[in-house]
């Protein structure tokens, strides 16, 4: 494991002193040399013509008459063993036998023992449990020094039940280590978890203690407000050692989230290892979210930003990102005063994508107010100001009128060159009004009425987006909203004065013109 934080660095020392540490362990009984030590060292053995008296112990494979003695075969080993005397009733691969006797090399140089005693010795399994019945007092060292024995030796005779026993040893070496924890000792489980490794046990019983310290950290670290680099660097240690952690689950497998981490240790125990990867994913979920919301304030007012690392971190946590949008729109209604034009209509957007339609009135309803609170004391150029701002987010004719002509007396002696004179009789022309002895006063005919979304030559209501890009072109300028069902652009063509809203539900290929109006022109 390559654990990234503080408290990592010491965790390898911590291994060797649990080690090493404590009661000294229970020596094994001694044996004879096993068949296993005796061929490793066979090459170095020195043979003169008097041989050399030996003494191992081995499993017995079979043997066979030949001459006056008995050749005798010992599992994994090629030594011949040549015996004079009558042997024990054995049985082919179950008896161990220990043999003593004289090892000579013949003239070929190949090693022959002369056996002078054969005697049979417990089987491995009856002799591991017998050593456990003897010891007054078990310590893990000693559990851990009988387990290893028995898995070499499981090795080297490929024994399933033997390295069965022996996994059984570890795992209760590592049980009873980690009932000694105390509650919130994150870094013993890790260090548990480097044990089972080390052991070969299954990984499962790696996943379960990582999985058990990383709740204990990640609880510990969220409560007392950790850093978001903290965090981080927690979420990516989770990703690296719990596998599924980096791979999304399912809307329905999210929402689970909250239930496990009421009781994510009890969650787990139950779960089996298909399901344990989702909880895997779903504390990383629960730490990358803290992580993420610690790098922005809590007003909402980087909330669209958080929103978008949600969704590049875990595509699944819909509702997360939502929520912060939410927050972020609370924040821009909460500082309406200090919105431009663009911005107010695209939060009214938002509000409108998600059926939210008295709270998008209610955004242009506040934006205006307070406009007029800062433009009417600029006089007739103020007020022309706040009735383009009135048309054309409103279309509301009598209030736009009204704010004209309380324009027209205070714009008397302006330069009619000038921009807010041009606003004005542009405006009035939008509404069907001529200029007449001085006077605005209804045209007739087909006056200049300002264009129903039904009405206009170039759009019309569920145009596709392909067919809006024949007409106008690429537009100077996009604005992407997204809600939780839907994705709403913004579409802007100054050149002929037109915004363009088009709409797209999740899931649908192709967008459509769900409305547009009017830009102000200059």
């Amino acid at each position: 494991m390559r654990l990234r934080h503080r408290w990592s660095i010491a965790i390898p020392a911590i291994v060797t002193l649990w080690l090493t540490a404590s009661a000294a362990p229970a020596a094994l009984p001694r044996r004879p040399e096993s068949i296993q030590s005796f061929l490793q060292r066979l090459p170095t053995i020195k043979v003169d013509k008097d041989g050399v008296r030996i003494r191992v112990e081995g499993r017995f494979e079979r043997s066979a008459t030949v001459g006056n003695g008995h050749a005798i075969k010992l599992k994994k080993c090629d030594v011949r063993f040549f015996s004079k005397r009558a042997l024990p009733t054995l049985r082919n691969g179950a008896d161990v036998i220990q043999v003593t006797g004289q090892l000579f090399r013949n003239e070929l140089g190949q090693p022959v023992v002369l056996v002078t005693a054969v005697e049979t010795l417990p089987s491995d399994l009856n002799w591991v449990r017998r050593v456990r019945s003897q010891w007054k007092t078990e310590t893990v060292e000693d559990l851990v020094e009988l387990a290893t024995w028995a898995r070499k030796r499981a090795a080297f005779y490929e024994d399933p039940e033997l390295a069965r026993e022996a996994d059984s040893l570890f795992f209760e070496a590592i049980d009873r280590q980690r009932k000694g924890l105390q509650p919130d000792d994150f870094a013993g489980r890790f260090v548990l978890a480097e044990q089972a490794r080390r052991y070969g046990l299954p990984p499962v019983l790696q996943w379960e203690l990582l999985h058990e310290g990383f709740v204990i950290r990640a609880r510990s670290l969220i409560m007392s407000k950790a850093t978001a680099k903290e965090l981080q660097d927690l979420a990516t240690d989770i990703a690296r050692e719990l596998p599924g952690a980096e791979d999304s689950v399912s809307l329905d497998a999210w929402k689970e989230r909250a239930a496990y981490w009421a009781k994510p240790l009890a969650v787990y125990q139950s779960a089996d290892e298909g399901r344990r990867r989702t909880l895997h994913r779903l504390l990383y979920g629960q730490v990358m979210l803290a992580a993420i919301e610690a790098r922005f304030p809590t007003d909402g007012s980087r909330g669209l930003e958080a929103a978008q690392e949600i969704q590049r971190a875990l595509p699944e946590a819909v509702d997360e990102a939502e929520r912060q949008r939410l927050a972020a729109m609370q924040f821009r209604f909460d500082h309406l005063a200090e919105a431009d034009r663009k911005q107010m209509l695209e939060l009214a957007e938002m509000y409108r994508v998600r059926n939210q339609h008295q709270k998008s009135r209610d955004v242009i309803r506040t934006w205006l107010t307070k406009r007029e609170e800062r433009l009417r004391p600029l006089g007739g150029a103020g007020l022309v100001r706040l009735a383009r701002d009135v048309w054309e987010t409103t279309q509301d004719r009598f209030r736009t009128e009204r704010l004209l002509r309380e324009a027209v007396p205070l714009l008397k002696n302006a330069d009619p060159s000038s921009i807010e004179m041009q606003d004005l009789r542009n405006l009035f022309g939008q509404l069907g009004y001529v200029q007449r002895d001085g006077r605005w006063v209804r045209a007739d005919g087909a006056a200049a009425r300002p264009s129903q979304p039904e009405e206009n030559a170039l759009i019309r209501r569920g145009m596709p987006a392909a067919e809006v890009l024949r007409k106008l072109g690429q537009p100077t300028r996009r604005t992407r909203i997204v809600a939780r069902k839907r994705i709403v652009e913004l579409w802007l063509y100054p050149t002929v004065g037109l915004a363009v809203r088009l709409v797209r539900d999740t899931g649908q290929p192709n967008a459509v013109v769900d409305g547009f109006h009017q830009l102000r022109s200059r």
